[in-house]
């Protein structure tokens, strides 16, 4: 039994007999639920507000353009109520990253650029996902608009001003290629020491992949520590890090 949310009449069959577990890792403001049945495959449910960014709508596009080009989850289901979206997917194989015992954090770290440069290898041709600084200011100054403000420091700006800041250091060019949009230890699985797929692709996007790696350094300096960002951007293929774009993308990403 679902004790969550009301289940939409198409994606009743396809969960019945499961039993019902809240996912509380990530920073999501989506709902995440993993769904176990004996002898069958486990499942996620998520599930977003429609009144909200409708993320959980756009990862359906993002899982359903990327299906044969990434070890990505399979989609099992899709509808929308009056108040929700529901996205069921297949789990994949693997655990997640944050899971894996740190006896080695500096291989964790290669395996998790080489992750990158597979994603950022990833075709744009026809790509329909734009998440280029013209589509992701707009989406920023919006949640602004609508009262949003970010739980970081602003050294005694308001939400306002730190984003007026923010648009005068905006990068002149972006380097385009396809980006994960959230690219974090959280949505990487990890099975017998390798990647087994990626999760979570709600933002999703043609963007600069500085867009990732930005907080591809956060996360590891946040789970791991500090120390290993340099690892990281090495093993990515990094000699000379653009320290302002890196900057830039952090801090736009708290405004998304």
């Amino acid at each position: 039994m679902n004790p969550f949310f009301r289940i939409p009449q198409e994606l009743e069959g396809l969960i019945e007999g499961y039993q019902w577990n809240k996912v509380t890792i990530g920073e999501s403001t989506d709902s995440v639920s993993r769904l176990a049945r004996k002898g069958r495959r486990t499942l996620y449910l998520k599930t977003g507000a429609i009144s909200h960014d409708r993320r959980v709508l756009e990862e359906k596009g993002a899982l359903a353009w990327l299906k044969t080009m990434l070890p990505i989850p399979r989609i099992v289901g899709f509808a929308s109520d009056s108040e929700y979206d529901f996205l069921l997917t297949e789990a994949l194989t693997g655990v997640n990253a944050c899971a894996v015992p740190p006896e080695s954090p500096t291989d964790l770290v290669r395996l998790l650029a080489h992750g990158l440069v597979s994603i950022h290898k990833c075709t744009i041709n026809d790509c329909p996902l734009n998440k280029r600084l013209e589509v992701e200011i707009i989406r920023a100054r919006d949640n602004l608009s609508n009262g949003y403000s970010p739980m970081i420091d602003l050294h005694g700006r308001s939400p306002i001003e730190a984003f007026e800041a923010l648009l005068k250091s905006r990068p002149s060019v972006e380097d385009i290629v396809f980006t994960h949009g959230d690219y974090s230890i959280p949505n990487v699985m990890i099975n017998r020491g390798r990647i087994s797929g990626f999760v979570d692709w709600g933002r999703a996007g043609i963007a600069d992949r500085y867009r990732d790696i930005a907080l591809a350094l956060k996360s590891i300096q946040r789970n791991l520590g500090p120390g290993l960002e340099q690892v990281f951007l090495q093993e990515y293929g990094i000699v000379s890090p653009d320290l302002k774009k890196i900057e830039f993308y952090k801090l736009i990403n708290e405004f998304l």
